[in-house]
């Protein structure tokens, strides 16, 4: 049996949109991520990671998975980021990090679910959310410094298209920063894929004991 694109894709949606949250008063609800713990000699530690408001506190090691992300790029994270795109952004939380702890010129958010993207579009109303395939971007071409996509790649169905797509709408000299549970078979693919698709692999690191 054959199915289409768009077939996958609502069938995808139905049954994503079974995960969703009833209580009302779940704004605080912002992050859908496991999360980072910095560590020294298999301790955990505070790390070098900037001082976080209320909200943030609450999900400190979700917001901390975004923030290495960042310090992984050896990025002047003093600087503007220009903008920044974050696929698979769930309920906005790690671009609502990237809002308070860093300086940017434009932060969208793109996820399949539109329960998802209606919630974030309430609750973070100065950022942008689109709802979206992230393997039919609806973006123009090079017009993101920075795509972040964490934990969130390894469900797509069609993965070549989706490094393609990141490809074509992150500009020349931009970054992807990407976070996803693999084992080292799956590793291998994704770097050859990266590879395949135009990306130069400028640093990875194993975080798993984080």
């Amino acid at each position: 049996m054959t199915v289409s694109k768009d077939e996958l894709y609502s069938e995808i949606i139905k049954k994503y949109n079974q995960v969703h949250f009833q209580n009302e008063n779940n704004s605080w609800f912002i992050f859908m991520n496991d999360g980072y713990m910095p560590l020294d000699n298999g301790y955990p530690v505070e790390g070098n990671f900037p001082k976080l408001n209320e909200l943030h506190n609450k999900w400190r090691y979700q917001s901390y998975l975004y923030i290495q992300l960042l310090k992984e790029s050896k990025l002047d994270l003093t600087k503007n980021l220009g903008n920044v795109l974050d696929i698979g952004c769930g309920r906005g939380g790690g671009l609502s990090v990237y809002r308070d702890y860093y300086i940017t010129n434009e932060l969208t958010g793109l996820d399949l679910n539109p329960n998802q993207i209606k919630f974030a579009q309430e609750t973070l109303t100065d950022i942008s959310f689109v709802q979206g395939s992230a393997m039919d971007l609806p973006f123009k071409p090079e017009s993101f410094d920075i795509i972040t996509n964490v934990e969130s790649a390894n469900y797509y169905v069609y993965y070549d298209d989706f490094l393609k797509c990141v490809n074509r709408v992150l500009k020349q000299d931009g970054l992807f920063l990407y976070a996803d549970t693999f084992n080292s078979e799956r590793m291998y693919w994704v770097e050859k894929s990266l590879e395949l698709h135009g990306f130069k692999i400028e640093s990875k690191t194993n975080i798993t004991e984080n």
